[in-house]
């Protein structure tokens, strides 16, 4: 069993699930904010369930060395190319308000490292919001002043949902799996990628000492994984 106690936040998720499953099977003891129980029974796991932005969450969240975060808002294709205005103030609670707040409590309460899930062209600068409130968020946590620190960049995610995935995902992944081989160089870190890969290289970074910040990117994934 690991000493080390870890903090995941959006274990209902499609990485989030998988990180659950490999902290589990390296003997991590979890404690897991869930909005709704998801079940999980371990002597290693402990399930609060809450709203993540409760203030309540906020002001007593667990103490832990590792606080892990992959929670986001699910957006349709044409949503990550244009959020539309009224929609961007509920994207930005979600997607930026949310996870750095409760970064900065387990902060506070004591946790030297953490891991979260931004996105491939991650840009503060960006003129696409989606990956403007990414590099935002990255740019955050990295201030937050934790020792070390995980930053996974996947694009597209693979893996199996647990609801309908709308045609137009089907088309596109179809599309992207032939034109893979052709997206090298700088345009390989955009493909599409497994979120059981993304979570294994995450705790894979997880189970080693190092002091500073660490971007997963494909190559990084895949080689990590």
């Amino acid at each position: 069993m690991n000493d080390k106690v870890v903090l995941l936040i959006g274990a209902s998720g499609l990485i989030g699930k998988n990180l659950y499953s490999f902290l589990k099977d390296h003997k991590y003891k979890q404690i897991q904010i869930n909005r709704k129980s998801l079940g999980h029974k371990s002597d290693l796991i402990k399930e609060i369930v809450s709203d993540l932005d409760s203030k309540a969450i906020l002001a007593n969240i667990p103490s832990c060395d590792h606080v892990c975060i992959a929670t986001g808002t699910r957006l349709s294709l044409m949503q990550l190319l244009y959020i539309r205005k009224k929609d961007r103030l509920n994207f930005l609670e979600v997607d930026l308000k949310m996870p750095v707040g409760l970064a900065k409590a387990a902060f506070d309460k004591g946790a030297t490292e953490i891991s979260i899930v931004s996105a491939v062209g991650a840009n503060q600068n960006s003129k696409n919001f989606y990956l403007k409130v990414k590099g935002m968020l990255e740019k955050e946590i990295l201030n937050i002043g934790f020792d070390k620190v995980i930053i996974a960049r996947p694009g597209h995610l693979l893996g199996t949902r647990d609801y309908k995935i709308a045609w137009e995902i089907k088309v596109y992944e179809t599309i992207s799996y032939f034109m893979a081989p052709m997206m090298v160089g700088f345009l390989k870190k955009f493909r599409n990628i497994n979120a059981v890969n993304v979570a294994s290289s995450i705790v894979s970074l997880i189970n080693k000492d190092f002091c500073g910040s660490h971007i997963l990117e494909y190559s990084d994934i895949m080689r990590q994984d």
